[in-house]
């Protein structure tokens, strides 16, 4: 059995549908859900810390994907130990109950931050052994959850896995409270509502299209052998004038204004390497293009999705 903890946002949304679509019975914990239960679905609402008994009741083997928690940047700045005490703890409490439950065979994946565990690239490509730089507390909070990952796990002997993942977009993100910048100009497109591009448009960030980024944590999961760290990413990194750019050779034309704003925490050169994980597999580079018309043409809210 599959279980997605932190599944209530967009990533877990996407990771359920595509289980959804392939008819395989899946679980979910979240302490909230902005999407409703889909088919072959098992919901726990509540902290995955308190989730012993929905676990315990989940027969065969166990697979968990464990998202690293709210990726809202400047609440954690506002409060950085309260953040990092909270999500220290629930994954600690969380990893309790896993270690105890009785299976054939067991699977931790943790799902990490791409982007903001590395740090600025200053154009190089990093890899998965590449130095962790963060600049933010979000960051610094993964990293430090990273490697509670990795302790506990080789102590407790089971199979795990950190899953550093880019900017996901694609079908149904118009649905969540955080959009990220790809949803937010493809809605301004159809709305003329203006989007605001801090940094003048030139943070840099590899973004990765969620149906293919799907595709390859469940061609991972079927793997026997799992290296411990492994970027989910495109390859691919732009800077919001180029995304503009690339939607309106597709025939979207946001409404948007260039503004200086952007605070000292956030990483301004994001260039993340897909080779390991193209090598695992079996893609190329071109495989990996996440700005394809189709693709884009699913993220407006006027497309039938397939639940």
């Amino acid at each position: 059995m599959i279980v997605i903890v932190g599944a209530g946002g967009f990533l877990g949304y996407s990771l359920s549908r595509y289980f959804s679509l392939a008819k395989v019975e899946f679980a979910t914990i979240s302490r909230s859900f902005q999407w409703p239960r889909l088919l072959f679905e098992k919901r726990f609402v509540g902290n995955a810390s308190n989730a012993i008994s929905f676990l315990s009741a989940i027969d065969g083997d166990l697979t968990v994907l464990y998202m690293a928690g709210s990726p809202n940047l400047l609440l954690a700045e506002k409060d950085p130990f309260d953040d990092l005490s909270f999500h220290l703890n629930e994954l600690r409490g969380f990893l309790d109950i896993f270690s105890n439950q009785h299976c054939s065979s067991r699977k931790f994946i943790f799902f990490s931050s791409g982007g903001t565990v590395y740090g600025d690239s200053n154009g190089e490509a990093k890899s998965e052994d590449s130095a962790l730089i963060p600049k933010s507390s979000y960051g610094r909070r993964n990293v430090a959850l990273e490697k509670l990952v990795v302790s506990f796990s080789r102590s407790s002997g089971f199979l795990f896995s950190i899953f550093r993942i880019t900017n996901p977009f694609g079908p149904g993100q118009y649905r969540f409270r955080r959009r990220g910048l790809i949803q937010a100009l493809v809605d301004s497109a159809y709305s003329g509502q203006k989007v605001l591009l801090r940094a003048n448009g030139l943070q840099k960030r590899d973004y990765i299209y969620s149906e293919l980024l799907c595709f390859m944590v469940n061609n991972i999961l079927q793997h026997n052998s799992i290296p411990e760290v492994v970027n989910i990413a495109s390859g691919f990194s732009y800077t919001a004038r180029e995304v503009i750019s690339i939607l309106e050779k597709n025939k979207f034309y946001p409404s948007f204004e260039y503004i200086d704003d952007s605070d000292s925490y956030e990483v301004i050169d994001s260039i993340v390497s897909s080779e390991l994980v193209r090598s695992i597999v079996n893609l190329t580079a071109d495989d990996m293009y996440p700005f394809n018309a189709s693709n884009l043409l699913s993220m407006s809210c006027f497309q039938d999705e397939e639940t």
